[in-house]
């Protein structure tokens, strides 16, 4: 099952090359924060995440990748990874599809692994020079396994989910732009659990691509896993480099 999540978004990655559309647009932001004290206290916590994006007529290619890793007193206190492979394509000017397929590793949030695989639709509100606006709708299979200490990998388990997601973005002035998403996870097999998350964002111009990134992302979770607390949130101050 773990293969064919990436070998599914993989065939469509090329399908989507078989259209005769052979000239395309790359980009990239990759973002690093890392804070270190010392003294009374030891700590130290680093941040990451990168997106590549390649553009290609009504088709769009997305890799997706986010580590954090926190230490206090030389012991890891956070630690989680991320990485999603995504394709999307326009069939008119405001409507399109998606197939995305998507890894997770979070000890702290209950779970070892996690592999999910979505199709879906999307629909574009607004795609302006200054205001952008679209929704995605469809449907999440999710393979998760429990961490559990000693062993690291416990059993695992099947749910299936409908997935709504809102996402808005605007230039507010020359120099800084805000953006904000909106995630809904509803289990088809159980309407008690569901995961709702949301992230706000500012990007600041510093110089030419650089820019300072502050974001904040909460996750809250009905029926988390094991002994793992409902919300989650991570507040991120970075240096973002886009080209």
């Amino acid at each position: 099952m773990k293969k064919l999540l990436v070998l599914i978004p993989a065939l469509m990655l090329t399908l989507g090359t078989t259209h005769g559309e052979t000239t395309g647009e790359f980009k990239n932001a990759t973002e690093l924060g890392i804070v270190i004290q010392s003294g009374n206290a030891d700590v130290q916590n680093f941040a990451a995440k990168t997106l590549f994006d390649y553009i290609q007529g009504k088709n769009k290619y997305s890799l997706r990748g986010e580590y954090y890793n926190g230490k206090v007193s030389g012991a890891v206190a956070s630690e989680s990874t991320l990485l999603e492979l995504k394709y999307d394509r326009l069939l008119t000017e405001r409507l399109g599809f998606f197939m995305a397929a998507r890894y997770e590793h979070d000890r702290f949030r209950g779970f070892e692994e996690r592999w999910e695989l979505e199709p879906g639709l999307k629909y574009v509100f607004l795609d302006g020079e200054v205001y952008k606006l679209f929704t995605e709708q469809g449907y999440t299979y999710r393979n998760e396994s429990a961490y559990l200490p000693g062993p690291g990998t416990g059993p695992s388990s099947d749910f299936h989910f409908w997935r709504a997601y809102l996402e808005g973005s605007a230039i507010l002035t020359d120099s800084i732009s805000g953006k904000i998403w909106i995630k809904n996870l509803l289990n088809l097999q159980n309407s008690s659990d569901y995961e709702f998350s949301f992230e706000p964002s500012l990007d600041i111009l510093l110089a030419n691509n650089f820019t300072l990134a502050l974001s904040y992302r909460g996750i809250y979770d009905n029926v988390p896993v094991g002994l793992a607390k409902k919300y989650d949130s991570i507040y991120m101050t970075t240096l973002k480099v886009k080209f």
